[in-house]
């Protein structure tokens, strides 16, 4: 009995440019679709570990600006994303794609059609994922993906307090605080530790956790120090400001005019809290930007105090702009003297008030 002969295919099928390609993007075999999930994952790694050295990279010396922080933040999320979504989860599942078949004896995965678009799918969402990077900024919730809840706590308490929704003086208890904000014990003590350390609660024996009273002494001493640190602040960033910065500044200042001209007090303070995170940030030592961001949420709190007394928006927007010029001028001591200036006289209103 002869043995069948089976007849070669046609060469022009085999040796086209784009058989192989194409053997590739429409695959039902599991192998392959394995691999391709294997060195899917591996590309992540590489991706992943450039994300990892330019972290390093940043933390290797004090003030280093290889990114900005935003950027930065966004890469810490980016690396997790990366390492955990994108690497891990794509490599095991490759090895599963290309092994369990094999080891239960199958001819394939089942629904190979679906199991080749679960994987296209995948490089599909890591391009969605990267083009954030080039659309408005990343994820940056750190690596788990969310903000921890002693943060939310803290967040949401700061908030209370500094727009006097809990009042001076006002008790904060633990199962109120529980209720209405739908979190754990342990996240509100840990935030009200930190508001105590802070200055904007206080704890008495006997009496428990009380929202800081607002005192003439208190006025004076907060603000004292206010001006001789964001005065100093301000000397720094006159001659560590880069243009685009002071650019900034004049922009946020022009918002600053609009919305005092609008009575909008919401907009006003959303407007000057930029404005003074920036200066902050522009005089580039990250020390004296935290103490300011600490600073600022007493500041606030007695500028919404003397906002509610005064019944409208006095604020006086043009000494933001004696900032601004002798900062545009690169001059340190009428930087210095225009904020301290701007600190102390905000502190005689309110202590006229109180």
């Amino acid at each position: 009995m002869a043995a069948t002969q089976v007849l070669p295919r046609p060469k022009a099928y085999d040796d086209t440019f784009w058989k192989p390609i194409s053997l590739w993007l429409t695959t039902t075999d599991h192998k392959l679709i394995g691999i391709m999930y294997m060195v899917t994952g591996i590309l992540s790694f590489v991706i992943g570990g450039i994300f990892a050295l330019i972290i390093r990279l940043q933390l290797s010396q004090p003030n280093l600006k290889v990114v900005d922080p935003e950027t930065y933040n966004q890469m810490i999320s980016a690396h997790g994303v990366t390492m955990i979504f994108f690497f891990v989860t794509i490599f095991l599942t490759g090895i599963a794609n290309y092994m369990v078949p094999i080891m239960i004896g199958a001819r394939d995965m089942a629904f190979p059609r679906v199991n080749l678009l679960g994987f296209w799918l995948v490089p599909v969402s890591i391009i969605l994922y990267y083009s954030g990077f080039f659309s408005g900024g990343a994820l940056d919730a750190g690596w788990t993906g969310y903000a921890p809840l002693t943060e939310k706590a803290y967040q949401t308490l700061v908030h209370k307090i500094v727009v006097l929704e809990l009042a001076p003086g006002s008790v904060l208890t633990e199962g109120r605080l529980i209720h209405e904000m739908k979190i754990g014990r342990t996240p509100i003590r840990e935030a009200i530790q930190r508001l105590i350390a802070e200055g904007l609660v206080t704890h008495l024996h006997h009496r428990g956790m009380l929202v800081a009273e607002i005192r003439a002494e208190d006025v004076q001493q907060i603000n004292e120090f206010r001006a001789q640190v964001e005065g100093y602040a301000a000397r720094l960033a006159a001659t560590r400001m880069t243009p685009a910065q002071i650019e900034e500044l004049q922009r946020i200042h022009t918002v600053l005019d609009r919305s005092m001209a609008d009575m909008d007090a919401e907009a006003f303070v959303a407007q000057d809290r930029l404005f003074h995170e920036l200066l902050a940030r522009g005089a580039q030592n990250r020390y004296l930007e935290a103490t300011l961001l600490r600073l600022y949420n007493l500041h606030l709190r007695l500028w919404y105090y003397l906002y509610k007394k005064q019944g409208g928006l006095r604020e006086t927007v043009h000494e933001h702009q004696e900032v601004i010029e002798a900062l545009v001028r690169r001059d340190p001591d009428e930087s210095e003297r225009a904020m301290r200036g701007y600190v102390m006289r905000l502190a005689r209103q309110i202590k006229d008030i109180i």
